[in-house]
């Protein structure tokens, strides 16, 4: 067996140009760094979360693992194999391998095919069996039945049109799943139903999972692993227990501060974040969270990148808090040592 994860990303950057005026006399005036050089590795059957606020570059990524972008620089490897500039008749075989989740299910799915025309669609693009009896045992692994298999997608509920969309994915049966905010167009209680059902795809078929989302709670219970993305870069990654029970970068601690009843009563535990994320288009200089972090240190958050450190719990985050405390405490081991 390979010791290849499944999906490795490396030094991953999406730029999109910025230009101004009309048609044909429009000018570059600059780019958007939308991911700015993120690494991440999934195995099989793992599920690795990746979560930040709207425009932090998350669905960026997916799109590119997914190959629906092309990278401005890095490497997406599938099991080994570098992906990032096949073309797309050397992609389709791949295709079967990672399949998508979207997060809206009316444009996702064609409104005038049935749900058995919908699940059908994959499996005739890639000669597969895709008789009724077929149909009917993919719909049954999503918690579906014959009573669907006739409807179009606007005869049912949101719940069930993101069971469809899985039913979808699933059809080819891929080792690797992106997860685009799956759930947060669904009400609480259809959210705990379909992150239990992809749990249980997860755990029966050896899937991989990337998971994105902007709730470090469905993260948290869904995901091995996580990354948290501020402004195209991941700032800390990690085990998910470990991050979410000990944060070690000033961001993560206020995503994590604001899961609802976390602290109970304790609501002086809230980290209030101040303004708004920077423009992707001219990020400060520093660290990209100085100009929001409650713990900023002055003049070298505004004009170093922060280096990465290893955490307690077996992952790393970018901060100058973290140089700080490290030196701190060598220096209290060596008047120790004296």
């Amino acid at each position: 067996m390979s010791d290849e994860p499944l999906l490795k990303v490396e030094n991953l950057h999406v730029h999109f140009a910025t230009r101004r005026g009309l048609l044909a006399s429009r000018r570059r005036m600059g780019q958007v760094k939308a991911v700015d050089g993120v690494s991440f590795e999934v195995a099989s059957g793992e599920a690795f979360g990746i979560v930040g606020e709207s425009g932090s570059g998350k669905s960026t990524i997916a799109a590119s693992v997914m190959r629906l972008l092309r990278p401005t620089a890095g490497r997406i490897l599938i099991d080994g194999l570098d992906i990032t500039h096949l073309s797309e008749a050397a992609l389709r075989p791949l295709r079967r391998e990672v399949q998508m989740v979207f997060q809206d299910t009316k444009s996702s799915l064609n409104p005038y095919l049935t749900v058995e025309q919908i699940v059908r669609e994959p499996l005739i693009t890639y000669g597969l069996p895709s008789d009724r009896v077929r149909i009917l045992e993919i719909l049954a692994r999503v918690g579906l039945g014959e009573a669907h298999i006739d409807r179009y997608s606007n005869q049912l509920s949101g719940g069930q049109r993101q069971r469809i969309g899985i039913a979808r994915a699933i059809a080819l049966s891929p080792r690797l799943i992106v997860a685009d905010e799956p759930v947060s167009a669904l009400d609480v209680s259809i959210q705990a139903q379909i992150l239990n059902l992809l749990r249980s795809l997860r755990k029966e078929l050896g899937l991989g999972f990337v998971l994105i989302s902007h709730d470090i709670s469905v993260v948290s219970y869904f995901c091995q692993r996580v990354g948290v993305m501020y402004l195209g870069r991941l700032v800390e990654q990690g085990p998910t227990a470990s991050v979410m029970r000990q944060p070690s970068h000033p961001y993560t601690k206020a995503l994590i501060s604001a899961v609802p009843g976390r602290f109970g009563a304790r609501a002086e535990r809230r980290i209030l974040l101040r303004g708004e994320a920077p423009d992707p288009i001219s990020p400060p200089r520093g660290c990209a969270f100085h100009t929001r972090c409650p713990v900023k240190m002055g003049s070298i958050c505004e004009t170093f990148p922060p280096p990465y450190h290893r955490t307690a719990g077996g992952g790393w985050a970018a901060c100058h808090l973290l140089s700080s405390q490290s030196q701190i405490a060598e220096s209290q081991a060596g008047k120790v040592m004296i």
